[in-house]
């Protein structure tokens, strides 16, 4: 997965987030009406590996990151007291780390974003914001974004993967992010069986009024990136599945497909 594939999907993932809890000692865990999901003792850890998924749906079983998230201090961010999370990132024998901000209330559980960081897009404006990425209570859909950017510049090469063409496309960004409470499915972790509550996320991006090369062309570009998180009472996200998707570019230039990816819990340790 190049750059460019990273960035599109982080895009995708910025309405989630992991939240996480204390483990039972029973062989089988069923949740139960209270929903803890959410702990935010400092100290506490989660660690992930992650693996991308091609065309196909296949599995690749190198893992691509591991990534450990540390529940941090609580601040008091956008009016609210939030716990700080810290997600350590390793790639490619590189290190990285990003913060981010959380909050649970009502089974529902809040994300503080700034879309213009998790965009692939470069500097825009865009305010921050709190959003409700999950609402384990939920019987319909909800929408966590609805927000309309101003006009970007980039080059073809940015889609295409072509980093050497530079003709340059201007357009307007627009994404909609929506979640809905699924289905509960069985998954097994740490030699357990749980029964996980999933948390489908589409995040729709449409970049309309395209200007290619100077001249208006009167089409756009659009594609849904899908995100289906897995969470397990009083341990947590323990899988996040992110769907490949293709994107079909205007004017007959064809199309281009980015990977998707999976990201699974290996341990964690709640203090």
């Amino acid at each position: 997965m190049n750059s460019i594939q990273r960035s599109l999907l982080a895009l995708g993932a910025a309405v989630m987030v992991f939240s996480l809890g204390a483990c039972s000692d029973d062989d089988t865990v069923t949740p139960s009406n209270n929903k803890q999901y959410y702990p935010t003792t400092s100290g506490s850890f989660w660690v992930y590996n992650t693996f991308t998924i091609d065309s196909t749906g296949a599995q690749s079983t190198e893992i691509q990151t591991t990534d450990s998230l540390v529940a941090g201090s609580k601040k008091m961010i956008g009016g609210k007291n939030a716990t700080e999370f810290i997600n350590h990132m390793m790639m490619d024998g590189q290190a990285s780390h990003d913060t981010s901000y959380s909050y649970s209330e009502n089974s529902q559980i809040y994300n503080y974003i700034n879309i213009s960081e998790f965009s692939p897009l470069g500097d825009m404006e865009a305010n921050s914001m709190w959003v409700k990425s999950a609402d384990f209570n939920a019987s319909g859909e909800w929408q966590i974004l609805d927000q309309t950017l101003p006009p970007v510049q980039l080059p073809l090469g940015f889609f295409t993967g072509d980093t050497s063409n530079e003709t340059m496309i201007t357009m307007t960004p627009k994404f909609t992010s929506k979640a809905r409470k699924g289905i509960t499915k069985q998954v097994s972790y740490s030699g357990k069986t749980h029964s996980a509550q999933e948390i489908v996320t589409t995040t729709s991006v449409s970049m309309s009024n395209l200007i290619f090369g100077g001249v208006p062309t009167g089409q756009s570009i659009n594609f849904n990136i899908i995100n289906k998180a897995y969470f397990v009472e009083n341990i947590g996200m323990v899988q996040s599945i992110t769907e490949p998707t293709t994107i079909n570019l205007p004017l007959g230039m064809g199309s281009y497909s980015i990977e998707g990816d999976a990201q699974i819990l290996i341990r964690h340790n709640v203090k």
